[in-house]
């Protein structure tokens, strides 16, 4: 079993933390990230929740981590500070570990992981990266790619791998660096592992911050372009791509674009689904893949398209279908369509309105009805939900067979 280190479990509450608060009062997560200190109370009298607001993130952490296996949730109230939470965590050393989806369908939902399996994934990916001299993340640590490779893959580097030798210790862990802002000098020294997303990627190449020779970089929650992944390898990089999801953990990984992903060890493939092999007593668990997909043969595919009609904006899965819901409820909207562009910082939402009623008033009007759509859904939906661009028109774009068409910003 990998041992948590306190340090570890303070980036995974710092960032539960401040995703919960961001969901609750519709703020950005990364700016109350910072503002969180580890030996802050949490509630009224110190970081500034109210009642309800303290209960509803200690019951997420609670839920995440499995306190109520050893009994130990109760004590969230009494040592209230992250690094008070973190000690709990690490004297709870649960069997599970529960991560909840992005809610991005307007509800969140949860699932649940053997410990043992994510650890067995962890030293998968740690024999075939090897030891880095630092590893440098762009990701949160409460989601479960985040968790696998900025939690647990430093924390097993610090323990003794299996076979390693009688001594009893093991090396220590890599250098561990967050990065916050894009513009840094911090990437591209040789030994770095860097775990980003394609997204990240794609605005480092933007603003020539580029990862430079004998870097490795692990990168997940959607394929990297073909054009961006080749440019990494011209780059000197050696990149490794993690497919996965919230329900599942890892599934495969490639290396080379060409070859599709490879199941992990413990996945086969089942008809168009697959089964994972939990070892014990538990029969072989049959699993829907999040997404249709292409076999090569029994051991390798490639993703298609997402079941589900989500996209990837800035790392976090969005359904344009419920941006349109949540649009379409605001009275001054009579139709509405929601798709997906690519501009200067990544995939972003765009939006197209046609008005309830013709505005017979003066130059400005739609710009005044464009500020109240943005205030409207700043209330109700993520920041990467809402939708950079608005524009508006008496029917919605068709193309010459009737369907609905794309239109240009």
């Amino acid at each position: 079993m990998i041992t948590l280190r306190p340090e570890t479990i303070q980036r995974v509450l710092r960032d539960l933390t401040a995703a919960e608060l961001a969901r609750l009062r519709h703020s950005d997560p990364v700016h109350l990230r910072g503002t969180i200190g580890l030996h802050q109370r949490l509630g009224p009298d110190g970081f500034g929740m109210d009642s309800f607001e303290f209960m509803s993130v200690a019951g997420t952490v609670a839920t995440m981590f499995h306190l109520h296996e050893c009994g130990v949730e109760d004590e969230l109230v009494r040592r209230p500070t992250i690094a008070g939470w973190a000690g709990l965590v690490v004297e709870s050393q649960a069997s599970q570990v529960s991560f909840f989806s992005s809610g991005s369908t307007g509800g969140r939902t949860l699932h649940t992981h053997l410990r043992a399996e994510l650890e067995r994934e962890v030293a998968f990916f740690g024999e075939l990266l090897g030891l880095p001299e630092r590893i440098v993340s762009t990701v949160p640590a409460h989601h479960i790619y985040g968790y696998l490779f900025t939690a647990l893959l430093p924390d097993w580097y610090a323990c003794e791998p299996a076979g390693a030798g009688e001594s009893g210790a093991g090396p220590e862990a890599p250098a561990f660096v967050e990065l916050e802002g894009l513009l840094t000098p911090m990437l591209g020294r040789p030994g770095d592992l860097l775990v980003t997303l394609p997204a990240v990627l794609e605005q480092l190449r933007g603003r020539g911050l580029f990862p430079g020779p004998g870097v490795t970089v692990v990168s997940s929650t959607a394929p990297c372009p073909p054009d961006l992944a080749a440019e990494l390898r011209s780059a000197g990089c050696r990149l490794v791509e993690v497919y996965g999801s919230t329900e599942t953990a890892g599934i495969g990984y490639r290396e080379q674009d060409a070859g599709g992903y490879a199941l992990l060890p413990w996945w086969r493939r089942a008809g168009e689904g697959l089964k994972r092999d939990p070892g014990g007593d538990r029969g072989a668990e049959a699993v829907t893949l999040p997404d249709e997909v292409e076999w090569h043969d029994e051991r390798r595919f490639v993703p298609v398209r997402r079941r589900d009609g989500a996209i990837q904006v800035g790392g976090v899965n969005v359904y344009p279908g419920r941006v349109e819901r949540v649009l379409a409820e605001h009275p001054a909207v009579a139709e509405t369509a929601v798709r997906a562009f690519y501009g200067e910082h990544g995939v972003r939402l765009k939006a197209f309105i046609v008005p309830a009623a013709p505005r017979a008033q003066p130059p400005g009007a739609e710009s005044a009805l464009q500020a109240e759509l943005r205030a409207y859904v700043n209330a109700r939906l993520s920041a990467p939900e809402r939708p950079a661009v608005y524009r508006f028109g008496t029917k919605l774009p068709r193309n010459s067979m009737g369907k609905p068409a794309d239109w240009e910003l």
